[in-house]
């Protein structure tokens, strides 16, 4: 079963499956990772498409996927984004289960059908790396931990990994969220903050890490800011006072750190209180933000419902 003449995906059986791959100037790894979806999508006897968006490569990235026969290529004239690449992707699926992957051969292909096997008792399935990557820098280790303790609090759940480049989840989750969803990097930490804040089903199998096969293409300051800034924006609008008990709580911080500093020093204690009172104003926007919040569940089809 292979392209968009496999098998009727409302046939009983097993879901159906988009396979989503944004590729930007990939040539020294795209062709061993199609190579390697196509061989583990035809053993794992679902309905498959596979659909490769270039977003706007200017190596022999477009040349190699002109080659390809099973596939369904999308092209962005100029590079837009990873997050915009996935939702040119999921908007052209056909199928109601959506795998994304990166071409970069740092995920593997073969983890696929165990992350589908949740597909009935999940809606949303990351593939979980070691919570420590020995490829990251530890600046990078450490901004990454930050953020999925942040993102830890804000939700109140466990969340191995928060932004893995390899997950499947149904195609109306992605829908649900698409204008909140970024055109950048921080598009899986979005879902997986928004989709464990909503109340679905989230579920974290491990999976290998690689090394990454050609140069990277996270720009670390700016992209962390922006995954720092997406996680706020998060917070604020899933979980109000959880995020401003986050603030208040570094505020409390600072006023500590600068009251010691102040008293050993001989120094102004004044304008210390100045960190208590951002705190508690924080806090009370928070929880007044709380009691405005208003979510409903997605609602999903199951097998047997």
């Amino acid at each position: 079963m292979t392209g968009r003449e496999a098998a009727d995906p409302t046939a009983h059986g097993p879901a159906a499956v988009t396979v989503v791959v944004p590729v930007l100037d990939e040539e020294a790894a795209v062709v061993a990772t199609l190579d390697a979806l196509e061989a583990t999508l035809a053993r794992c006897g679902r309905a498959y498409e596979i659909v490769v968006v270039d977003d706007g490569s200017r190596d022999r990235t477009p040349a190699l996927l002109a080659a390809r026969q099973r596939i369904r290529v999308l092209r962005h004239d100029d590079s837009r984004g990873y997050g915009a690449a996935l939702k040119t992707g999921i908007r052209s699926a056909i199928h109601p289960w959506i795998v994304v992957i990166d071409a970069d051969g740092t995920y593997p292909a073969p983890a696929i059908p165990r992350l589908l096997d949740g597909s009935e008792r999940f809606d949303v399935i990351v593939g979980a790396r070691a919570a420590r990557n020995p490829h990251d820098s530890w600046p990078r280790a450490l901004a990454k931990h930050s953020f999925r303790l942040f993102a830890q609090s804000i939700t109140g759940a466990s969340i191995p990994d928060l932004n893995s480049g390899l997950r499947a989840f149904r195609r109306e989750v992605a829908q649900r969220y698409f204008e909140l969803l970024p055109d950048g990097f921080s598009f899986t930490t979005t879902i997986t903050v928004a989709a464990i804040a909503d109340g679905l089903a989230v579920g974290f199998t491990p999976i290998e890490y690689l090394p990454r096969i050609g140069r990277s293409k996270v720009r670390p300051i700016p992209d962390t800011l922006r995954v720092g800034r997406q996680l706020l924006r998060l917070g604020i609008r899933f979980a109000p006072l959880r995020t401003a008990a986050c603030v208040a709580g570094a505020c409390a911080l600072m006023f500590a750190i600068s009251s010691a500093w102040h008293a050993a020093t001989a120094g102004p204690m004044s304008t210390d209180v100045g960190y208590l009172v951002v705190g508690g104003a924080v806090l009370a926007l928070g929880a007044y933000a709380e009691g405005r919040v208003r979510r409903r569940p997605l609602q999903v089809e199951r097998p047997g419902t």
